[in-house]
C-alpha cells in the first residue's frame, strides 16, 4: 500500500509543477496523472476490500482530459480570443480531481474498516470532508472569477487552490505512513528472511 501512495504523491507533484520550455511542455500534467494511475493500480492489487476501480477509471479520464488540454494549448498558443470551452477547462479538470481523490479516500476508508481500524477510518473520513469543502470553495471561486471576470476573486481562488493541494499532499503522505494491518511490514520481514536464507 505504501508504494501505491508514494507513487500517487509523486504523481500529484508532477501534475502540479509541470515543466515548460517556452511553448513546449517537457513534463506535462498528464504524465503526473499517469503516475497517479499506476499508484492506484498498486493499491488495487494490495487492497483488502477497498473499491479502487472507480478512482482508476477517473484517473484515466483525467489523463485524457489533461492530454487533450496540453495539445490544445500547444496548437492554440497564446491567442487572446480563446474558445469558451478552453476558458472553463480548469473547472472541468478540478471537478475530475475532486471526484478522483474523494473516491480514493473513500476506498482507503473501506480498507481501514475491513481491518477493524475504525478510528483511522473516522480520521480519514473527516479529512475527506475537509478536502471536499476546500475544493468546492475553490471551484465556486474559479467559476465566479471566469464568469464575472474578477481578478481579485481569481487571486483568492489561486491561494485556496494551493492550500487545497498542500492539504491533499499531506493526506497522501500520511496514508503512506499508515500501518495497513502490518501488511507492508510482513512484506519487509519476508524479504529479509529470504535474504538471510541465501
Amino acid at each position: 500500500m505504501r508504494d501505491g501512495f508514494k507513487k500517487i504523491f509523486w504523481g500529484i507533484l508532477i501534475a502540479t509543477f509541470s515543466i515548460n520550455l517556452g511553448m513546449l511542455q517537457i513534463l506535462p500534467a498528464f504524465v503526473g496523472w499517469m503516475v497517479v494511475a499506476s499508484g492506484i493500480s498498486v493499491l488495487q492489487e494490495k487492497s483488502v476490500s477497498g473499491d479502487y476501480d472507480r478512482p482508476k477509471i477517473i484517473s484515466y479520464i483525467i489523463i485524457g482530459a489533461t492530454a487533450v488540454g496540453s495539445l490544445i494549448t500547444l496548437f492554440q498558443g497564446a491567442q487572446i480570443n480563446q474558445p469558451i470551452m478552453l476558458l472553463f477547462y480548469p473547472v472541468v479538470v478540478m471537478t475530475i480531481e475532486l471526484l478522483l481523490f474523494h473516491r480514493l479516500l473513500e476506498a482507503a476508508v473501506q480498507d481501514f474498516k475491513a481491518i477493524d481500524d475504525n478510528q483511522t477510518a473516522k480520521i480519514y473520513t473527516g479529512k475527506d470532508r475537509i478536502f471536499i469543502i476546500l475544493m468546492g470553495i475553490t471551484l465556486v471561486m474559479v467559476t465566479l472569477s471566469l464568469f464575472l471576470n474578477l481578478q481579485s476573486v481569481g487571486f483568492f481562488a489561486a491561494i485556496i487552490a494551493v492550500i487545497t493541494r498542500i492539504y491533499l499532499l499531506a493526506i497522501i503522505s500520511s496514508l503512506r505512513k499508515e500501518v495497513w494491518n502490518n501488511q507492508d511490514e510482513r512484506e519487509v520481514i519476508d524479504n529479509d528472511s529470504e535474504h538471510s536464507l541465501v
